[in-house]
């Protein structure tokens, strides 16, 4: 909210203007593992250096913000609990 207040006088007011900061947000937090707060820090940094590193080698810089979605959609197929997640077990 706060960076949202401060980009605001630079560029024209959208509802959606953070749309992209809030999907790579999603994607390190799902990335590390959205119950283990070092884990989100830590897929925070993986997602940067994945999205830049691609970005430059993989898809181009037009493109960038599909490799946060496309990490979205691995994490969850392969392991949806994250890197540093945990499962909960419950008996019934």
């Amino acid at each position: 909210a706060v960076a949202g207040c401060m980009v605001a006088p630079i560029v024209f007011l959208d509802p959606n203007m953070m749309g992209g900061i809030l999907l790579y947000a999603f994607a390190g937090a799902l990335l590390g593992g959205i119950d283990n707060p070092l884990g989100a820090v830590l897929g925070g940094f993986a997602v940067g250096v994945i999205e830049n590193l691609g970005g430059a080698y993989l898809v181009g810089t037009e493109l960038k913000l599909t490799l946060a979605l496309v990490i979205i959609v691995a994490v969850l197929t392969v392991k949806p609990t994250g890197l540093m997640g945990r499962r909960v077990y419950s008996r019934v």
